[in-house]
C-alpha cells in the first residue's frame, strides 16, 4: 500500500509539473496550466503558509518565515487551535537554502513522524510552491525544480501519519 501510494503520487507529480506558471504544485490530481487558480497571497514574500486542508487550501492556520522564531512548539507558543490542524503548506519566494522541519512530537524530537522540506539553492520571488501533504511516503518528493540545483524537496519519516498532527515547526537557513 505504501509503495503504491508513493508511485501513484510520484506519477501525478510528473503529470502536474508546471514550468511557466507562477504557482507550482504537486497536486494529488494532474493540473493543466489553465486550471491553476491563484492561492490567496501570503502577507509578504519569503514566507511559509501552513493550511488546515490538503493542497494549500482551507484556513490559513499559521504564517512563518525568516522573521519568525527558529522553533515553535505549537502546543505552547502559538494561537489556540494551531496544534494538530496543519495538513499542507505553501512556500513563497524569495527563499534560499532554507530547511523547514515539521514534527508530530511537540518538542521536535524524531521519535515520531516528521518531514523535512528543503529549499535547495534559491526559490525566486513570485514563485509559490505547494506541499500538498506531509505524508508523501518513503521516497523524497520534488515539488519544484528550477534547474541548476534550485529545487524544493520533502523528505518524510513515517510512523503513523503526520497530516493534521503537526505540533512543532523549526527552520534553519543555510542548510
Amino acid at each position: 500500500m505504501k509503495i503504491y501510494k508513493t508511485l501513484f503520487f510520484a506519477g501525478l507529480l510528473l503529470a502536474s509539473k508546471l514550468t511557466s506558471a507562477q504557482i507550482v504544485t504537486g497536486q494529488w490530481q494532474p493540473v493543466a496550466p489553465n486550471d491553476v487558480q491563484p492561492l490567496s497571497p501570503l502577507p509578504q514574500e519569503g514566507l511559509f503558509g501552513f493550511y488546515q486542508e490538503w493542497n494549500g487550501t482551507g484556513n490559513l492556520v499559521l504564517t512563518y518565515g525568516n522573521h519568525s522564531t527558529k522553533a515553535l512548539n505549537l502546543k505552547k507558543t502559538t494561537p489556540s487551535g494551531a496544534n494538530d490542524r496543519i495538513k499542507s503548506m505553501v512556500l513563497q519566494g524569495p527563499l534560499s537554502n532554507t530547511q523547514i522541519v515539521v514534527f508530530d512530537n511537540p518538542d521536535g524530537q524524531t521519535d515520531d513522524d516528521y518531514a523535512v522540506i528543503k529549499v535547495e539553492g534559491t526559490l525566486p520571488p513570485g514563485i509559490r510552491v505547494v506541499i500538498p501533504s506531509f505524508d508523501i511516503g518513503a521516497a523524497p518528493g520534488v515539488f519544484w525544480d528550477g534547474g541548476n540545483g534550485n529545487r524544493v524537496v520533502e523528505y518524510f519519516h513515517y510512523h503513523n501519519g503526520l497530516d493534521g498532527k503537526i505540533s512543532h515547526i523549526s527552520r534553519a537557513v543555510g542548510q
